[in-house]
Formats: structure tokens, C-alpha cells, sequence
């Protein structure tokens, strides 16, 4: 069920997130609070693009996992796919910008991943503009082959199914 290395192609991460993160999540519930609730997650492969609409009209979807270049600040940055790493966003909110046309709303996400324990607020266009310039990967550490990250991204929806 391991892996060891980095996942470059979102299609097959999708994959492995159907196939084993509910039975993960199950056995830690199950461990932990001693309850016998079955939690189902799936994973659906989606357009970054897509995903920008949900927030441009303040609908936020669930949980994402976006892949971008994170910088050495662990916020997104663009270096063509070098730094390319998977980050979880749990939340989002809008945020007032004044710049030189006013008064703007700039929507914020809350983004999670391994480099940091702490939480980043991030704008969506830069997690976005980080996404759409993935054009390199480390093959090297590649554990499913392919370069499928540009332009992508994997929504979590979670279940609660009684057993």
C-alpha cells in the first residue's frame, strides 16, 4: 500500500487516495475514539480551472489537494515543477484589498502540507498561478510515472456510511 518518493501524475494519486485512504482513516477512527462509524472518502480528478469558478462565486468546494511549487518562504512560488509538492485546502475566506482601483474582495485559502505545521493563507490566483506553470518533475523520485500535475487537482468528498 506504501510508496516511497513523490507523486507526479494526479490521476494516479486520485487512484491511490480511492483504494486506500478510507480504509486508513477507518482503522485510526476505529483505534482512537472506539467507534464503529465507517467513514468513506472519495477522490474526483478535477480542473484547476473548475475549482477557480467554486471560489469565484464564493462556493467553496470540500477539501482539495492541489499540487504547486512551494518556495522557500512554503508558500507557492513558480519554478516550472522543480518544488513541486501537494498541499490540502481545509477552508477559505474573502479578504479586502485596497489597491489602486478601490476597494477589492480577494479570496483567501487556508493551505496544509508536510513542509510547514503552519497553516498558510494563501490568494487562490497565486496556488493557482503556481499550478498552471508545472511543467517540470523530478523523475528521479516519480513513484507512478507520467507528469500529470499542470492543471490539476483532486477533490475530497467524505462520508459518514453506517455500518
Amino acid at each position: 500500500m506504501g510508496f516511497d518518493g513523490e507523486i507526479f501524475d494526479a490521476k494516479k494519486f486520485k487512484q491511490f487516495i480511492n483504494k486506500h485512504v478510507s480504509e486508513i482513516i477507518n482503522q485510526a477512527i476505529c483505534y482512537s475514539m472506539k467507534s464503529h462509524e465507517n467513514i468513506k472518502v472519495f477522490a474526483v480528478l478535477e480542473n484547476i480551472e473548475h475549482i477557480r469558478k467554486y471560489w469565484q462565486n464564493n462556493i467553496d468546494p470540500d477539501t482539495v489537494l492541489v499540487p504547486f511549487d512551494c518556495g522557500s518562504t512554503n508558500r507557492p512560488d513558480c519554478l516550472q515543477g522543480r518544488a513541486a509538492h501537494w498541499g490540502l485546502i481545509v477552508g477559505s475566506q474573502l479578504s479586502d484589498k485596497c489597491g489602486s482601483q478601490g476597494k477589492l474582495e480577494e479570496k483567501l485559502v487556508v493551505l496544509k502540507h508536510s513542509k510547514t505545521k503552519l497553516d498558510q493563507i494563501v490568494t487562490v490566483e497565486s496556488i493557482i498561478k503556481s499550478n498552471l506553470q508545472l511543467d517540470e518533475s523530478d523523475s528521479d523520485v516519480n513513484v507512478f510515472g507520467g507528469s500529470g500535475l499542470k492543471g490539476r487537482c483532486i477533490k475530497l468528498f467524505i462520508k459518514i456510511v453506517n455500518s
